[in-house]
């Protein structure tokens, strides 16, 4: 290759530390007649939209907050936050099971009394049913109602002393059926939570998993997103983005142990994925508990680790609780709301040097500190074969683990293609959009695979590559070869696999 190939007259290398990072970063960028074409490439949101894959967030009022919810009943709405006194001898709110899976179930009108959910039901006795048990049954509503899933599927009870995680007891979780006698339980009147109620019933600590953002952000937050976003775009065929939650709680975690994880990337996540929820743990629920206040929530998502696992399948195969969460349809925007409120709540929504030459973005992850990595030899020729693409992409080769937060999420939330081996640094993916043709590429040492970030991006609806050092893993591949690991620190790969890869993946991207 010759020298004056990368000349700054025809191509321009940047090291972002000097310019606008202040970290380990190198763009490569060829010049061409396009550069002089500013707005060719627009925003990823317009891909979404040229491609019929919904609008973007500027056109869906997408905002900090948020919510979103059914609403039903004859209320009275008083009080600051919305909350709404429910006659309930007027009117009986029917829980529904809305959707989702075992272990992600979605409801609506779901009661909390006395620190237990009651799932209240019409009941189809003669001997028991009374006039709006018998509405309920012959109204609009009876056709779509689901039976309520068994309560091993909801949430799980205390452990066993010898093992295992049973299904909850009856302070916990429980059917009520009929109007009078959740009336004779409840009360005439309970308190509706509007909006979205996001409960995660794990335990605290390392055993509940709560602790790792990677098990938390990926597998608890996007699952309960993706099956809140799935439930409810049955029922509404116009729905793009999910609703924010309006609260999160945590029934069985305390302070300490909790769930806040020890890098504070749980509290961070939440703090800007939610800037307007309220997060309550087991001091919280303890407190509604003792009011002896019944509430109506009007949506809630339920996740729990062991009963998801309760099916084994896929979730057992691989040892993922959300084994099963890309296979829950949803609107190809659904994580938007949540991506968008990260974005600018760390204020890199606005114009970038990111994306700026109006070509696709390509990231690779350039580090040396985690294993497994890339032998010098390796990143050396991956760097330079990289070089070569930039006539068609903006690529970067960034360390992202000297990045601020801030920094991480402003590059590979404009990336189109997130290159890098098998580490935590790939929840990266979280700031990418499903737009067409944006894809995650995860390089592992021979013989090694896992499937946490395979399920990362096809919860997302991300394009997912998964390579050895010689070869690309297709889906038949990975699933054939199942969980393995290879201990060796550093992956003699062949530049040349990422090449075709590239080249394939810019080819699929839509572009003008």
């Amino acid at each position: 290759m010759k020298a004056s190939r990368f000349a700054l007259s025809r191509r321009t290398i940047i090291r972002a530390s000097t310019i606008l990072l202040l970290v380990p970063i190198l763009v490569f960028l060829r010049s061409s007649a396009n550069d002089a074409a500013p707005g060719r490439l627009g925003t990823l949101n317009e891909r979404a939209r040229a491609a019929g894959q919904g609008r973007g967030w500027r056109g869906l009022g997408l905002g900090p907050g948020g919510g979103g919810g059914t609403g039903a009943g004859k209320e009275r709405r008083e009080g600051r936050g919305g909350e709404t006194w429910v006659d309930l001898r007027e009117d009986m709110p029917w829980t529904t099971y809305e959707g989702g899976l075992p272990g992600y179930t979605v409801f609506s009108n779901l009661y909390l009394s006395r620190g237990a959910l009651l799932a209240v039901t019409p009941s189809a006795s003669p001997a028991t049913s009374s006039d709006d048990d018998d509405d309920a049954l012959a109204g609009e509503g009876a056709a779509r109602r689901a039976p309520i899933p068994p309560a091993r599927a909801v949430m799980s009870g205390e452990k066993r002393a010898g093992g295992g995680w049973p299904a909850p007891g009856e302070d916990r979780w429980r059917e009520v059926e009929g109007g009078d006698v959740t009336r004779d339980e409840l009360g005439d009147v309970a308190v509706r939570l509007p909006g979205v109620t996001y409960i995660f019933n794990d335990v605290p600590g390392p055993e509940g998993y709560l602790v790792y953002f990677k098990h938390f952000g990926i597998e608890i937050f996007l699952g309960a997103t993706r099956a809140l976003a799935s439930a409810l775009a049955g029922r509404d065929t116009t729905l793009e983005v999910a609703p924010a939650p309006q609260r999160v709680w945590f029934p069985r975690c305390g302070s300490r142990p909790g769930w806040r994880d020890g890098a504070g990337l749980n509290a961070w996540f939440l703090a800007h994925a939610l800037p307007e929820a309220t997060v309550e743990d087991v001091n919280g629920w303890e407190d509604r508990e003792g009011a002896d206040v019944p509430y109506v929530l009007e949506t809630v998502v339920i996740v729990d680790r062991w009963s998801a696992h309760s099916v084994g399948g896929e979730v057992g195969k691989w040892g993922k609780m959300n084994a099963n969460i890309p296979t829950l349809p949803a609107p190809p925007l659904f994580w938007e709301r949540i991506r968008t409120n990260v974005i600018r709540s760390l204020g890199v929504h606005g114009p970038s040097h990111v994306g700026r030459h109006g070509l696709p973005v390509v990231v690779f992850i350039d580090q040396d500190r985690i294993t497994p990595k890339l032998s010098k030899t390796a990143r050396d020729s991956l760097v330079d074969a990289l070089k070569e693409f930039t006539d068609r992409a903006e690529v970067h080769v960034t360390n992202l683990a000297s990045m601020e937060r801030n920094q991480q999420v402003e590059i590979t939330s404009r990336a189109h293609v997130l290159i890098g081996t098998h580490s935590d640094l790939l929840l990266n993916a979280l700031w990418m959009q499903a737009a067409p043709g944006v894809t995650l590429v995860e390089i592992f040492q021979d013989g090694a695979f896992a499937r946490d970030h395979e399920l990362l991006a096809s919860s997302l609806g991300l394009k997912y590559v998964a390579l050895h050092p010689d070869k690309v893993l297709d889906e038949a591949s990975w699933r054939a070869l199942g969980r393995k690991e290879n201990k060796e620190p550093e992956i003699e790969l062949d530049a040349g696999v990422v090449v075709g890869v590239l080249a394939e993946v810019l080819e699929g991207i839509p572009w003008p």
